[in-house]
């Protein structure tokens, strides 16, 4: 080789060497943001989730009233979907630790629901008897262990809302 040829190659090779991490530090920057930006979006998605199921926590406490108004106190029929239901998706598809803590809200929710019912029977067999014989204490036991039921599952996902918020 050329003495010129080797002096010349022996300058470039720091600014070849350069580019090169350069390039490799631009990719690595790129890839490392891309990963932070989809964990912080799949964070940010999992909080909305659980807000939603929050929200139908509380609408379904709405909705216990106006069953129990319509079932009990009035002779309208009461067939509005759950809140529960979406409620039960939610925590489904993202958050599998909720699942006990449902499932008491929705064993309260069906021990309220069969109590209306079986108030709407006895108003439908004989409103009169019904009327001199209802007692309200049992609904008040049976609302007591649902809004338990319902706190605890509150609480969880509070907990969970805490833990998302510091990630």
């Amino acid at each position: 080789m050329d003495p010129t040829v080797s002096t010349e190659i022996a300058k470039l090779t720091p600014v070849i060497i350069g580019g090169a991490l350069a390039i490799l530090g631009g990719l690595v920057t790129q890839l490392l943001a891309a990963q932070l930006n989809e964990r912080r979006e799949r964070i940010k998605i999992r909080r909305e989730k659980l807000e939603l199921l929050v929200q139908c926590l509380y609408e379904h406490l709405h909705w216990i009233y106006e069953m129990r108004s319509k079932l009990i106190y009035s002779r309208e029929s009461y067939d509005v979907p759950s809140p529960l239901d979406k409620a039960w998706m939610l925590q489904k598809l993202y958050f599998p630790e909720l699942q006990e803590a449902l499932v008491e809200v929705a064993k309260t929710d069906l021990e309220l629901g069969n109590f209306c019912r079986e108030q709407r029977i006895g108003q439908l067999t004989d409103r009169a008897a019904w009327l001199k014989n209802y007692d309200e204490q049992p609904y008040q036991i049976l609302f007591g262990k649902y809004l338990n039921a319902r706190n605890i599952a509150l609480v969880k996902a509070a907990r969970l809302i805490n833990k998302y918020a510091r990630l």
